[in-house]
Parts: structure tokens; C-alpha cells; sequence
């Protein structure tokens, strides 16, 4: 039976915080706790950290940047399903999207409730304290806005820059499921900007996050573009320059 889409993304995640040699599976998702996920990012961390790698060496950073930015989509995801599946279930209540819109029933516990957080969030993350959005929606969301993605290979492929038989053998290489990107580079087939160019690209071709809410009938389009403005004001209040400024939320709604 095949998994769905939101599972699936989490046993990818999974696969990229606790490498090839655990087995994953349901059950995994079921036992994995809290605790056991932060030591295997604090560990990835330290081993891919670009300030942590050769700093002399500029595609050593390039590589260490990339793989650091897969690790922290993974946690971030891994995060948000943890404290979903750690809520204590309470009977199912019905709410509405705003605007008097039918909406999907959610746990009433999904919903955030409290203040938003003084620090600088991703526009997916936001929407979620500011209670617009519940935790199960954002995990969907994200699945959802990486399934828009086409894959590096294909682009790669479509652009000259790799043969079929040169993604066959990023994929059969003992590296993956490291990002294809750093594979690709570490057998040769790829240089570092090239990597970063054909990211930057399939960035450009997925749907804005935004846009999820508005076809699930979370928001309308003047609500998001208030709240985008409203993303914006706060981080700009809060702004950390010591963060990094790429994320996987923070989409404009076209």
C-alpha cells in the first residue's frame, strides 16, 4: 500500500537526519520522539555546517551550505509533525476557513493559541501562530510545494548538462539519498555553481506556498496578502542577521 504524500515526505526527511542505516517505516514514525530527533540534527549539524568545513575552500562551503539547508527542511518538517502527533487528541471541531468559507475539521489543539514568537519566521510558520493555520495543514503544505519541484536531474538533463547515464549513476552511487546535487559534484558530473543554478531554478518553478492555503480554502487572496505583509512587518521588527536567509515558507501567494 503506498504511503501518503505528507508520510512520505517525513520518511524522506527521516532518511536525511538519520542517514542509511536506520530502517524506516510506520512504526518508526510512530516511536520516534522528541529527543532522539534533536541529537540527530545536533549531530548532522556539526558534521555539514558550511562555517563549520574548510573555509579556504569555497566548493567545500558550497557543498556543506547545500546539504545544511536539506538538513534544516528536514528538521523543520520532522518538528512540526512531533508536536502535531504529541497533542492530546480531543474531539473533532469543526473550523471554518476564514472569510465564513467551509474549511476542514480539524483538532481543535492544532490551532495555535498565544502570542507570536519575537524572532524572524518563515511565512508557513507565521500563518501557523498566528492561528490562521493548524499544524497537520503545514506539514501538507510543504509535501505539497515540494511536489511542484521538478527534480534536479531532469532539469540538468534538459539543459545538456547531464546524460541519462550520468543521473543513473548519481542515483546507483552509495552517497544517495544525499542530495543529488552534492553526489553529482562528488563524482564530477556537476561543478558547484552548477548546482546552485539548477536550485535556484526549480525554486523558481514551484507554486508559492500561499497558494496552497487559497486552494484549500484557508484564506482568500486578499486575507494572504495582508498576512504576507503582516509575515514581513514582523520579521522586519525582528530581524537576525545571524540566520540564514533562505527557507522553505516564506513564498510570495503568486
Amino acid at each position: 500500500m503506498s504511503l501518503p504524500c505528507a508520510e512520505t515526505e517525513l520518511l524522506a526527511a527521516c532518511r536525511i537526519l538519520f542517514g542509511p542505516g536506520v530502517r524506516l517505516s510506520r512504526d518508526f514514525l510512530h516511536y520516534l520522539q522528541p529527543c532522539g530527533a534533536k541529537a540527530a540534527f545536533r549531530k548532522k549539524a556539526k558534521e555539514t555546517h558550511p562555517d563549520l568545513g574548510c573555509a579556504s575552500d569555497p566548493d567545500d562551503r558550497l557543498r556543506r551550505a547545500e546539504t545544511f539547508r536539506e538538513l534544516k527542511s528536514a528538521n523543520d518538517l520532522i518538528s512540526a509533525f512531533l508536536l502535531q502527533r504529541g497533542e492530546t487528541p480531543l474531539p473533532s471541531v469543526s473550523r471554518s476557513a476564514p472569510g465564513g468559507r467551509p474549511g476542514r475539521n480539524y483538532n481543535s489543539e492544532s490551532f495555535f493559541r498565544g502570542r507570536v514568537p519575537p524572532r524572524p519566521l518563515e511565512f508557513g510558520r507565521y500563518l501557523y501562530y498566528r492561528g490562521v493555520i493548524p499544524y497537520p495543514a503545514l506539514i501538507e503544505a510543504i509535501a505539497w510545494q515540494r511536489g511542484q519541484r521538478p527534480a534536479i536531474g531532469s532539469i540538468a538533463r534538459r539543459w545538456g548538462w547531464l546524460s541519462e547515464t550520468d543521473i543513473r549513476q548519481v542515483l546507483r552511487h552509495p552517497g544517495m539519498p544525499n542530495r543529488f546535487g552534492c553526489t553529482a559534484v562528488s563524482l564530477g558530473l556537476l561543478k558547484p555553481f552548477q548546482v546552485q543554478t539548477l536550485l535556484f531554478y526549480q525554486r523558481s518553478q514551484q507554486k508559492r506556498i500561499g497558494r496552497f492555503f487559497i486552494e484549500r480554502n484557508f484564506l482568500s487572496e486578499t486575507q494572504l496578502g495582508q498576512l504576507l505583509a503582516d509575515c514581513q512587518a514582523h520579521n522586519s521588527h525582528h530581524t537576525d542577521h545571524t540566520a540564514p536567509q533562505t527557507d522553505t515558507f516564506s513564498q510570495s501567494r503568486s
